[in-house]
């Protein structure tokens, strides 16, 4: 009997042993890897300094669109708004933005028409520290939800995180909630980016996160 012979039951031994092992961590890996929530690429837009993404519905002639260094930037007097393509119901929405003390922006939310832009029509997370009507603020839910913490955001970077699940929306400025409702009427609908008045609003780092 050559040595060869001899140790092969003990190679066929170890083999053996080792595809048990592997297909034993295998399993356990299927098994961890389904108690993780699915959340694949295309779940989650993340938006350059792109204005060829965005459609464009124009109210008012006289507010430029400009992009460059990954920013946004509208600037004029007028009535403008980039609206992200397709229709979305449940998501976290993140932005970075820098208005100036005078603009009046804001993030709409689940709009039924992309031609129809309203706040009765849709839900606007305003971008208005000067709004004319104080309780609507920048924080608040636009004739919907008053905010109920207080920030300025003029000419510096702010953050908004907005999270719409079922009937649900909650307003997050800088970290800290400022709005927050239960009863959201619309299941879905568009997203859009507001300018309007006179004035100068920059955005960045644009992310939709579907639910």
């Amino acid at each position: 009997m050559s040595l060869l012979t001899a140790m092969a039951p003990s190679f066929n031994q170890g083999a053996f042993l080792w595809r048990r092992t592997f297909m034993k961590y295998l399993v356990l890996g299927v098994i961890a890897a389904a108690a993780i929530p699915f959340c694949s690429i295309a779940d989650t837009l993340g938006v350059k300094a792109d204005l060829s993404f965005y459609d464009r519905h124009i109210v008012a002639d006289g507010v430029t669109w400009s992009a460059q260094n990954d920013i946004i930037h509208s600037k004029g007097t007028g009535e403008s708004y980039l609206v992200v393509p397709g229709t979305y119901d449940d998501f976290v929405l993140t932005i970075e933005f820098k208005p100036d003390a005078t603009v009046n922006g804001g993030i709409y939310m689940r709009c039924q028409d992309p031609k129809k832009i309203k706040a009765n029509t849709c839900y606007e997370a305003n971008i208005w520290d000067a709004a004319k009507n104080q309780e609507f603020r920048t924080g608040s839910v636009v004739k919907r939800q008053t905010y109920i913490s207080k920030q300025d955001t003029a000419n510096q970077w702010n953050t908004y995180e907005l999270t719409m699940v079922g009937q649900h929306l909650k307003v997050r400025l800088n970290g800290v909630v400022t709005a927050e409702m239960n009863n959201v009427e619309y299941a879905d609908g568009f997203i859009a980016i507001q300018h309007k008045g006179k004035g100068e609003f920059k955005m960045r780092n644009l992310n939709i996160r579907k639910l």
